[in-house]
């Protein structure tokens, strides 16, 4: 069972108020061991450099994605954060279409 910490629902708007914040996600949940460079991340999910970074500062400021100290930097998706994990149980269907 997850525990039960209360999100705001400004948060979660936050988070996936944006296709291109869930294209992001997607591409990350695909790959949850493999950190993805930004340039990676705009391949997979087919967005513009100027996107990638502005919806992934977002989503390491929720804690929804994590920062990978490697140069290049490399993200990958916070499966320790609860809302995150909700959010894959939810979207496991649609993660791999």
């Amino acid at each position: 069972m997850l525990p039960k910490t209360p999100t705001s629902w400004e948060e979660i708007e936050k988070g996936l108020g944006n296709p291109c914040k869930l294209r992001i996600l997607r591409a990350l949940m695909r790959n949850p061991h493999k950190p993805l460079t930004k340039y990676m991340l705009r391949k997979h999910a087919s967005l513009k450099a100027r996107e990638v970074q502005k919806h992934v500062a977002v989503l390491v400021e929720l804690g929804w994605v994590e920062e990978v100290p490697y140069r290049p930097t490399k993200y990958r998706i916070n499966e320790q954060n609860h809302d995150v994990k909700r959010l894959i149980e939810f979207l496991k269907p649609y993660i791999q279409c």
